[in-house]
């Protein structure tokens, strides 16, 4: 992540919409529960996928918690 500007993050986070995000079953809840969501914890999903993609990673080992930020790396 440390080579990333923050131009380089605004393109990032262009690729993922706010709707995708809400996908996650906690966001969801929370979302639906009215319970605050901070925007460090939606920027999360999304570094860690992109950080999948940059190691070029083929197996990523995660709890059951963790499959929504597992697969944003295998978006489109």
């Amino acid at each position: 992540m440390d080579a990333l500007d923050f131009s380089e993050v605004i393109q990032l986070l262009s690729k993922v919409t706010v709707a995708q995000l809400m996908h996650r079953n906690d966001f969801n809840k929370r979302f639906t529960e009215n319970t605050p969501i901070a925007m460090h914890e939606l920027l999360y999903p999304i570094l860690q996928g992109f950080d999948s993609v940059k190691i070029e990673c083929d197996i990523e080992m995660g709890g059951t918690d963790q499959l929504f930020n597992c697969t944003m790396g295998r978006q489109n």
